[in-house]
């Protein structure tokens, strides 16, 4: 709940948080609103709430300083809140199915999941939604290297299971990886020196080549293009080069994902002349609109040669797609008016990270809640057959 406008608001309600060690410290108060409490107009009653982190600096629950509770209906008289020994505890473990924390049993590897069975598949997406929120709430370096370790792990016991659901989570667990890694880089001040960040990228571009080893065309491109992207983000520009070099060899017949890399192998150029100084953010921003102008022109020029082929197969029409609003706070609906069965809308990140992904398993409109976003730029791509239809630009102020 820490590190929102204010971590609790109550209109009508009662604050139950004794022992609960929570972590309410929050950019204005822990607690704003009214409770239901006895009350005398004037005379501040007493709230127990032991265990609960209040603002940054660990104070104590202070009216007017970190919270502003009043008693429902009390003239607004303040709630006297009392904690004695502000604490809280950050939990990021994932609890896997057969652990059983008040037994003091344990949890056991990650070996131990069973994932076949309709039990199976609500462990896993239990699992995943544990990761999820955990991710929500890390906040420091090394909880961001063991959330990637495990995220990993888990990634790994699931991967290459023939279930739909199995299918589904690994893309969800592969998304999420990656906000990790996002987050990590923004918590270390974007250090690319930082040895725990440099140790995690390594991790997942190992995760990466393992789940290339079995992966269809379009799997196989999207991993070795994100180790490409992993490399740029910590500035490793020969190497990211280097490997979309590669790629590009592998992507016979890709005309679509061949012309993508290309634009990458564009930017990256550019970038590695600015980072070295040799050109101007001036000339830099000039080199990216050509990037830009040349990859738009290679998809009209496959557009129209797809057009004039007569033995082509009829293209997708994109669906129309709305976000409302966008702006927005990182919270926003996708409403997508005439899907195909296996379609799928994913976002991506300004580092090409997926923080997003849904496939529908039906046709017909669509609406999708995302949220959680950080505050940013991000791409809206619709696929079909693993194929880009239409893309969107998202702005999270």
């Amino acid at each position: 709940m820490s590190n929102n406008v204010n971590a609790i608001r109550l209109d009508y309600g009662y604050l139950l948080a004794d022992n609960g060690y929570n972590n309410l410290a929050s950019n204005n108060y822990a607690v704003i609103g009214e409770t239901v409490i006895r009350c005398n107009p004037g005379t501040p009653p007493d709230l127990g709430a032991e265990h609960n982190r209040w603002d940054s600096n660990n104070n104590y629950p202070n009216y007017f300083q970190n919270h502003i509770l009043q008693a429902y209906n009390c003239n607004q008289t303040p709630v006297n809140i009392i904690d004695t020994d502000p604490d809280d505890i950050f939990c990021y473990h994932i609890i896997f199915k057969g652990g059983d924390l008040d037994s003091g049993a344990d949890s056991g590897s990650n070996n131990d999941i069973l994932l076949s069975g309709e039990s199976s598949d609500e462990s896993l997406s239990v699992q995943v939604d544990n990761l999820e929120l955990s991710m929500q709430s890390v906040n420091t370096a090394t909880a961001c290297q063991q959330l990637i370790s495990e995220s990993i792990t888990l990634m790994e016991n699931v991967y290459g299971i023939e279930t739909a659901q199995a299918n589904y989570q690994s893309k969800r667990i592969w998304s999420n990886i990656h906000n990790i890694i996002d987050k990590h880089y923004e918590i270390i001040g974007r250090e690319n020196e930082n040895l725990g960040f440099n140790q995690s990228v390594d991790q997942v571009m190992q995760l990466n080549e393992q789940l290339m080893l079995d992966a269809g065309a379009i799997a196989f491109y999207e991993y070795a293009l994100d180790n490409a992207l992993l490399e740029r983000l910590r500035e490793n520009f020969n190497e990211a080069l280097l490997l979309l070099d590669n790629l590009i060899l592998e992507l016979e017949g890709m005309d679509k994902e061949i012309a993508y890399v290309n634009r990458w192998i564009c930017h990256i150029e550019a970038e590695s002349e600015a980072a070295l100084r040799n050109i101007t953010p001036e000339e830099f921003m000039d080199a990216v609109a050509i990037c830009n102008a040349d990859y738009e022109n290679s998809l009209e020029s496959l557009s129209d040669n797809l057009g004039t082929d007569e033995s082509a197969e009829e293209t997708s029409t994109a669906p129309e797609i709305h976000i409302v609003p966008n702006p927005n706070n990182g919270n926003f609906t996708l409403e997508i008016s005439a899907c195909t069965e296996g379609s799928s809308v994913r976002i991506s990140n300004v580092y090409a990270q997926p923080v997003f992904t849904q496939t529908f398993t039906e046709s017909g409109a669509q609406t999708v809640q995302v949220s959680g976003l950080s505050q940013g730029h991000y791409t809206l791509y619709y696929l079909e057959n693993e194929t880009v239809i239409s893309s969107k630009n998202i702005v999270v102020e």
